[in-house]
């Protein structure tokens, strides 16, 4: 690529990922560089190609009359990796808020702290689990983002009421 086809403003200060598709692609770049397959090298100059671009239609189509969603965003960036571990200071510091500032916007926006939605999101994705699928409880505890299964089935006992293995018997699926 050429870096002259992406003339930055050398007087801006920062670039804000709101959609997070710069962080997507610097992802799939770290992605190329740990396994190195085949022209990996090529790839990543592509998607080099690519985060640049993004960075520079980003900076160009958006006014300081447009107003963006900081917890919008950052509840995209939830409901895409709930299942990984989600660190609320960075998320905090990402939407430009102080971590209780952040709780507190984010509370009101969804009636819950930022750390229950996450545990909602696990829950519910891991009753789609026990339900629709044959995949061993510790499994999925993993699969939906809790360290060990004991951790798992005290926090979806809370939620449901009822352990995993229980919650399975009763919503499994038929074959008829």
């Amino acid at each position: 690529f050429d870096a002259e086809d992406f003339p930055l403003d050398a007087n801006a200060q920062m670039f804000k990922d709101y959609s997070l598709s710069a962080l997507r692609t610097m992802e799939k770049i770290a992605e190329e560089y740990r396994t190195r397959s085949f022209m990996y090298h090529k790839v990543i100059e592509s998607l080099i190609t690519e985060l640049l671009g993004s960075v520079y239609r980003t900076r160009k189509t958006h006014t300081q009359t447009e107003r963006f969603d900081p917890i919008g965003y950052t509840l995209t960036y939830i409901n895409e990796y709930f299942t990984t571990n989600i660190d609320i200071e960075n998320l905090a510091a990402s939407a430009n808020y102080s971590v209780s500032r952040f709780r507190e916007l984010f509370k009101k926006r969804t009636g819950v702290s930022p750390k229950a939605y996450i545990l909602n999101k696990r829950i519910d994705y891991a009753r789609q689990l026990l339900s629709g699928t044959d995949l061993g409880i510790g499994e999925i505890a993993a699969l939906v983002g809790f360290m060990d299964y004991p951790q798992f089935n005290k926090f979806f006992n809370h939620r449901t009421g009822m352990n995993p293995k229980e919650y399975r018997a009763r919503h499994e699926k038929s074959d008829t």
